[in-house]
């Protein structure tokens, strides 16, 4: 049988038609960002020195004061109210304390990266050292060979093999008729039963079940990528070449789970890896920022009890505003903590394989419009959206009903990967209804004439204090959305009762107070954005000037 090397090199046909398809799909995002983005966010004017410093006065205490708060509502907490969701252990320098396990998600994936671990290690060795001594189709052979072995002693022999089955079901329909909807029906499909079905099955001991679920729609999603890959290629591979491909990709340790990174990308930092030079001091800096945020989570917990609160709607319905408040924006900071650990323990093994994973998530600290958390969080999610259901429908015309179209879509994809409980139904709507505002609010701006009457009548120090007070209404549908998505809908309830039904819309004084310091941290966060931006634009001009 012939098989596929894993880093192919291209044959001159192939590497014309991928260059071509190269060059298409960065005109269609060219596009897309000409038709898309808008510059009004980032205007630049003098600021004063004590109004810039109120700004930053104001938004370093939103980020701190929460956590103080929060430590303060932990410390009066009875914890024995909810004795099944603590553990006491003892602690150095503390003696024994109780540790909130209330967030399922993190004691899960604890457990579920601990088994995956001693693989990781392996699998480098593996990868890095016996390339260097074996053959290249062997050394190819015995990485799969490898991949599939750790996965069935994890997931167990049944899991890989249901696996491995909807794998070559997916890629043979694909093989047979080259249909792009076809491929899309069945990830659905796949996707749906492993959502519906799978939870409600029983698990072997000491098989995570968490774990299992992770690697059911990971893989789906990986045999979805290079499905349409294979199809927009037009390259024509042998049937085993091609699905020994796919299996040798989507098996890839570093990626099994959580880090989506598309085929294509992948086959070209397999391609890139031999020419580059491993960087163990970066890659061992990395490591340390990884070991940092799992060391500061897990003792945090002994300390700061949001998650049970949350789950003690009860309790959390009697807490007053300051401690209410300071407790949805310590949930949202942790899920950006953990997913930097999450993502990191992947992105940690494949930089040691010299390819480069997707960047970590961006700090939801400085992030006002929810458009930008979708884009640079999950950063993986965001390509395999952009590259597979975005462009290809907004192509070629890029007009506002594809647009429409495309964004349904991507977030109909996403129900269907998180399921259709109430909360994230909630958290999707409001997320469509902060991207729509979003967009309405750039296309107004982009119309010439309004653009010209601004220009002429408003200096860029006002508006930018208009825009930092604008920014604060689709601030408040991300927040009121991830009330919602990081707890339950009960709990979500409880914020958006107290902040908006209650104050909001009576205008009392707890919702002033929350637009100042919103316009204060939006004003922060649009000189950060500009700065950021600033200094990409001098490296490219450096860049091009140099070459």
């Amino acid at each position: 049988m012939h098989v596929r090397q894993p880093e192919p090199t291209m044959n001159h046909r192939e590497m014309s038609r991928s260059s071509e398809s190269a060059v298409g799909r960065h005109a269609d995002v060219m596009k897309l960002a000409k038709s898309c983005a808008s510059r009004f966010l980032l205007i630049r004017p003098y600021w004063p020195g004590l109004e810039r410093s109120i700004y930053w006065l104001m938004t370093v205490g939103v980020v701190v004061y929460p956590w103080i708060k929060l430590y303060e509502v932990s410390s009066a907490y009875d914890w024995r109210r909810q004795p099944t969701y603590f553990v006491v252990n003892r602690l150095w320098g503390f003696g024994e304390r109780p540790k909130d396990t209330t967030d399922l998600e993190w004691s899960q994936w604890c457990y579920f990266a601990s088994q995956l671990f001693p693989y990781y290690f392996i699998h480098a060795v593996l990868f890095n050292v016996a390339s260097k001594l074996l053959p290249q189709r062997i050394w190819s052979l015995t990485m799969l060979f490898y991949w599939v072995t750790a996965c069935c002693i994890v997931f167990h022999p049944s899991s890989v093999i249901v696996v491995v089955s909807v794998g070559a079901v997916m890629y043979t329909v694909t093989a047979l008729t080259r249909s792009i909807a076809l491929v899309w029906i069945m990830s659905c499909c796949f996707l749906y039963l492993v959502m519906d079905m799978l939870p409600e099955l029983p698990i072997n001991k000491g098989i995570s079940h968490y774990g299992v679920i992770a690697f059911f729609t990971y893989k789906i999603v990986q045999f979805t990528s290079y499905c349409l890959d294979s199809i927009e290629s037009k390259s024509s591979k042998r049937f085993f070449e091609g699905i020994y491909e796919m299996f040798w990709y989507s098996f890839y340790y570093p990626y099994l789970v959580y880090l989506i990174v598309p085929f294509k990308h992948f086959a070209e930092g397999m391609n890139r890896r031999k020419a580059e030079q491993q960087n163990l001091y970066r890659v061992a800096f990395f490591a340390l920022r990884v070991l940092f945020w799992y060391t500061l989570i897990n003792v945090g917990l002994y300390f700061f009890y949001f998650s049970a609160i949350v789950n003690n709607t009860d309790y959390l319905d009697q807490l007053p505003r300051d401690a209410l408040c300071s407790i949805g924006c310590c949930i949202g900071q942790f899920f950006h903590m953990k997913y930097v650990v999450i993502f990191g323990l992947q992105a940690l093994f494949a930089k040691l394989d010299k390819l480069e994973p997707p960047a970590g998530p961006i700090c939801i600290s400085r992030v006002t419009l929810y458009s930008k958390l979708w884009r640079y969080f999950d950063r993986g999610l965001y390509s395999f959206f952009k590259e597979y259901i975005f462009v290809p429908i907004c192509r070629p015309s890029f007009s506002v009903p594809r647009r429409l179209l495309a964004m349904l879509l991507c977030f109909g994809f996403v129900i269907l990967w998180h399921g259709s409980d109430h909360n994230y139904i909630v958290w999707v709507s409001l997320n469509i209804a902060e991207i729509l505002l979003e967009n309405t609010s750039r296309a107004i701006y982009n119309i010439p004439a309004v653009k010209s009457w601004r220009e002429r009548h408003i200096s860029d120090g006002c508006f930018r204090r208009i825009l930092a007070l604008l920014c604060v209404i689709p601030y408040t549908f991300g927040l009121y959305s991830n009330f919602y998505f990081l707890s339950t809908s009960e709990a979500g309830y409880i914020f958006v009762n107290k902040f908006f039904w209650s104050d909001t819309i009576h205008l009392r004084y707890p919702f002033l107070i929350l637009v100042f310091f919103g316009y204060c941290f939006a004003n922060v966060t649009i000189e950060l954005d500009s700065h950021l931006e600033q200094k990409k634009t001098i490296i490219k001009t450096d860049y091009f000037h140099v070459h």
